[in-house]
């Protein structure tokens, strides 16, 4: 071979040898591009579904949240101790035991056990309230006896009322609630002003001293009453006695909107 041919046929086998290195390092440029955009879409595959999840637990979380929100306001809306205005609430002023006028502004429906610290407690309140507004506030009391010797100590105000004497039994039984069902009813009812204690003791037995008891518990449960004391302050139901300054604002508000309506 001449020098000229052997020159040519390196030349040639170089150029050979430079294009498949070239064919090699494009393929592995290729791979390279492949792999780079392999793992570029995996990371993009892994933010969306990240994205996706954080979006899925959110909404997770505002739907809890406001499940929590109506499960709530539906147990305020079916609370049966949430105050609650009464469309026809005078009827349950025309029975009971009534203190003050019937043209009063307020009156004041309480549903009561006569055991019951709470209603003594509020018992106190109310005095205080008649004594100073005697001919604007009346207070009607009615029993909803809860306990076994509340009923008894009910059917023994029945009896005093018909001897004329129920509001000094009321005060008296509230005032000496520890003596009930150890004092002998018809020592409460000589201390009550009670003259005829024969004729009382003979009440006790009578049928229709536990049927009116049992009417005032009735009307109780149709007003909603779960708990004593209940008032009933001219239209406004409320549960429970919250202490004299809360039972003294509900009075002065139905003191107010009676005046309202009296202008208008």
């Amino acid at each position: 071979m001449s020098t000229l041919q052997a020159g040519a046929s390196s030349a040639y086998m170089t150029t050979r040898a430079g294009g498949h290195a070239a064919s090699l390092l494009r393929a592995a440029a290729t791979n390279s591009d492949r792999r780079a955009n392999s793992v570029y879409h995996m990371k993009i595959t892994k933010t969306l579904l990240l994205d996706t999840l954080t979006v899925v637990a959110a909404v997770a979380a505002v739907l809890v949240v406001g499940l929590r929100i109506g499960q709530y306001v539906l147990a305020r809306h079916n609370d049966p101790t949430r105050p609650r205005r009464i469309t026809q609430w005078r009827q349950y002023a025309t029975t009971g035991h009534r203190e003050g006028s019937g043209d009063a502004k307020v009156t004041i429906v309480e549903y009561a056990d006569f055991l019951c610290p709470y209603c003594l407690r509020a018992d106190t309140v109310l005095r205080m309230i008649r004594r100073e507004h005697p001919a604007d506030i009346a207070v009607v009391y009615r029993h909803f006896p809860i306990h076994k010797r509340a009923f008894e100590a009910a059917e023994a105000s029945e009896c005093a009322a018909r001897a004329g004497e129920f509001q000094p039994m009321h005060d008296r039984l509230f005032d000496e609630q520890d003596s009930i069902g150890v004092k002998p009813w018809a020592r409460f009812a000589i201390e009550s002003g009670v003259r005829d204690t024969a004729t009382f003791s003979r009440c006790l037995n009578d049928p229709s001293v536990k049927r009116a008891v049992e009417t005032d518990s009735s009307s109780g449960q149709r007003l909603g009453v779960v708990a004593t004391p209940t008032f009933l302050i001219n239209d406004l139901r409320i549960v429970g006695f919250s202490g004299p300054t809360e039972l003294a604002d509900a009075v002065a508000q139905a003191w107010s909107e009676a005046e309202l309506r009296q202008r208008h």
